[in-house]
Order: structure tokens, then sequence, then C-alpha cells
């Protein structure tokens, strides 16, 4: 079994990297089943994110560790 990062958000309140990303996969389906498309899905992805960072810059590190899969990379980027 491998062993996944813990993100502690508080006492008692822990998630798993694993799990976090069957949650952002699931939310991306849900927005993907309500009409929007998959780019469109992605891109209210990193609005919550941004969002979120926004309100809560204390955990603007941990905030980008729990996005960042889901985040553009700069190799996505077709323009460079």
């Amino acid at each position: 079994m491998k062993n996944h990062p813990v993100f502690y958000l508080g006492p008692n309140i822990e998630l798993r990297a694993s799990n976090i990303i069957k949650i952002m996969d699931e939310l991306i389906k849900r927005l993907i089943v309500q009409g929007l498309s998959e780019e469109q899905a992605y891109k209210a992805i990193e609005v919550i994110k941004d969002f979120a960072k926004e309100k809560f810059p204390v955990f603007a590190g941990a905030i980008n560790k729990l996005f960042d899969k889901y985040s553009p990379k700069d190799e996505d980027d077709f323009l460079d």
C-alpha cells in the first residue's frame, strides 16, 4: 500500500492526498454533469482556489498543494 501525504487542517482533521484527489475528481465530474465543459470545470476549480487563498491567506501554501493537480502547468501552454 502506497503512503500518501497527509494534510492536517486542524485538531483531529486530516486528509490524505489520495482522498483529496478523489474529492477533486468528483467535484470536476459534478461540474461537468451540471453542463460545464471540462475546461470550464477546471477553470472553476482555479477560481475557487484563488478565492480560498484570498479569504484564508495563512493557508495559501496548503491550498496550493491541495489544488496543484488541477492548476494549469507551464507545459500546458501551447503558446510557449
